[in-house]
């Protein structure tokens, strides 16, 4: 742990032992507005007992379970609220489908011309469709980041046996969750509503500024464009996700009297509530860091967002200045206090 710790200290010189998911974003800009015309399929992925299964014979035993558990927990919540967040928070498209890997995967065969998947993927996965990926290792070693995925259907290889052959996505989203340890990563109807209209943002900004680029190049541009408006609101972190001995009263301390912690159900409660007077900090897994030691650990950018216009105001980021675990540090305090 303690070669971990001077990684994540030494970061932002030791390139080297950061991974984050891959940034190319397949589509050109006029493609991505023109995905906005076809049918948006959601892709319902039922949990995978081969998954399971994989999860307890690569673990230790006490650990197992509990990631078993968390694996399956989580794929659960994003089944039990993907289609009442599409209804609140999805407009890009006109049309909104939910369709099984089987249906969607038919569409890809035929190449059809009138529809985008939108899948929910593990970085590290292996080929689109393959019940037994290899995403369930991400659930053994602690650096799974998983995001929203997007793919034209006439736009993917298919080999002469069959098969699916994706190059890349033609877009992408990292996903607001509840994380925790063991694979925790649950998706609530408030988690996947901010994602999506973060998506959305996103988007647009491709679209409008012509940089087809991911959601961490589009935080940090505007974090740094947005800055001046962060000291005008009251921030809301979330309780109980300090750092080893550190302490909410020290976070106060560094940020001042504006500063206040909610529990993560709150935070999503103020951003769909559209407050215009707070702005809810959000920790968001964007890849991992490796410690000399071998040693893995999800590696997060933390971002304020002002709740009545979706707009990112702020950010901790890593390599910026700002800390890479979930947890809040003296750091993320200091990089938001340095906005006037």
């Amino acid at each position: 742990m303690k070669a971990l710790l001077s990684v994540l200290i030494l970061l932002t010189t030791a390139i080297n032992g950061w991974a984050q998911i891959p940034n190319k974003i397949g589509a050109k800009p006029e493609e991505l507005a023109a995905m906005a015309g076809r049918t948006l399929v959601v892709q319902l992925d039922p949990i995978d007992p081969a998954i399971s299964a994989s999860i307890l014979e690569a673990k230790k035993k006490d650990e197992a379970e509990g990631f078993k558990a968390n694996y399956e927990a989580s794929q659960q919540s994003y089944l039990d609220n993907i289609q009442a967040a599409m209804k609140e928070g999805w407009v890009f498209n006109e049309r909104v489908e939910f369709r099984t890997p089987e249906e969607c995967k038919e569409l890809f065969l035929r190449k059809s011309p009138d529809h985008v998947v939108m899948k929910k993927e593990m970085y590290g996965g292996s080929e689109f469709g393959n019940s037994l990926s290899a995403s369930w290792r991400h659930y053994a070693f602690p650096y799974g980041v998983t995001a929203l995925t997007f793919y034209r259907t006439d736009m993917v290889e298919v080999n002469n046996k069959g098969a699916l052959r994706f190059e890349g996505t033609d877009f992408q989203m990292y996903m607001f969750g509840d994380y925790g340890p063991e694979g925790k990563a649950l998706f609530s109807v408030n988690d996947l509503v901010i994602t999506l209209k973060q998506a959305q943002k996103a988007l647009a900004w491709c679209i409008g500024v012509e940089k087809p680029e991911d959601y961490f190049a589009y935080a940090k541009e505007q974090a740094k464009q947005n800055c001046q408006q962060l000291p005008t609101k009251d921030l809301v972190m979330e309780s109980n996700y300090t750092y080893k001995d550190t302490q909410e009263s020290e976070l106060l301390e560094v940020y001042g009297p504006r500063l206040r912690f909610a529990s993560h159900e709150e935070l999503g409660t103020i951003y769909r509530s559209g407050s215009a007077t707070e702005v809810v900090f959000y920790s968001v897994p964007i890849g991992h860091v490796s410690g000399m030691g071998g040693e893995s650990q999800i590696a997060y950018m933390k971002i304020a967002v002002d709740p009545s216009t979706d707009t990112i105001v702020s950010g901790s980021f890593p390599m910026a200045g700002g800390g890479v675990l979930r947890t809040y540090r003296s750091v993320d305090a200091k990089a938001l206090k340095k906005c006037k």
